[in-house]
């Protein structure tokens, strides 16, 4: 999480507003998630991540996320699925981070 990136979403909408967003990031998230465990869902699941979380400004969760969809594009499946092992815990650590940089 990039601290300043954060600062500028939230200084463009306003605190509540962003924490509406990251509320919102939150639940698509959980779904985007357990949608990507159907091989028919993963790759629109994977890009919607990726747009979110670039939305609410998760830059290198995001771009991580860009070279998620490349594996698919590429065939390296074995490799994604690693990767999507973690992604849940990934996700969990940058949302938390930015809670406690909003507290603080």
């Amino acid at each position: 999480m990039n601290q300043k990136i954060i600062q500028s979403k939230i200084d463009l909408m306003g605190l509540d507003n962003y924490q509406l967003m990251l509320s919102v990031y939150e639940k698509e998230t959980a779904r985007s998630l357990q949608d990507m465990r159907n091989a028919d869902k993963l790759r629109a699941s994977l890009h919607s991540l990726k747009s979110t979380s670039y939305a609410i400004g998760l830059e290198s969760l995001g771009n991580w996320l860009v070279e998620l969809e490349g594996l698919i594009v590429n065939g390296a499946l074995s490799t994604l699925h690693t990767h999507l092992n973690l992604l849940p815990k990934k996700v969990q650590e940058e949302v938390q981070a930015i809670k406690v940089y909003i507290a603080e």
